[in-house]
């Protein structure tokens, strides 16, 4: 798990350099990694709702699975935000930045890694 959150730090940094490149010989980049993002996503809500299954109440009784599970579901409403608005033709230019901004805590991920090692110290 801790290589596929340095993987994922290392496409999110990537996605913020491309995101500026308009060109379309990057497209195909920009959708590999988009994809990527989106399964990264998925497994980290996997591992939340699996955590959940082993036990719901004692999930909230630790501060990083509380942070796991906000950072997660952060990165969850701008993907919402989008689909739910992609079919108005209303000006949605303001909800457009918005999602722009929330996007940021995507980065929020990387901390995950912090909890990570401190479960591999509790081990050794």
């Amino acid at each position: 798990m801790l290589i596929l959150i340095l993987l994922n730090s290392v496409a999110l940094g990537v996605q913020a350099e491309l995101q500026r490149n308009t060109s379309e010989s990057v497209a195909g980049i920009r959708y590999a990694l988009d994809i990527f993002d989106y399964s990264v996503l998925a497994v980290f809500m996997l591992e939340i709702i699996l955590k959940w299954f082993d036990d719901f109440w004692n999930f909230w009784k630790n501060g990083w699975n509380i942070f796991d599970f906000l950072v997660t579901t952060l990165t969850f409403l701008p993907e919402l935000l989008t689909i739910n608005t992609s079919g108005n033709a209303e000006n949605t230019s303001g909800l457009d930045v918005i999602v722009k901004n929330l996007r940021v805590f995507r980065i929020l991920r990387s901390l995950k890694m912090v909890s990570r090692f401190r479960q591999v110290r509790l081990i050794a």
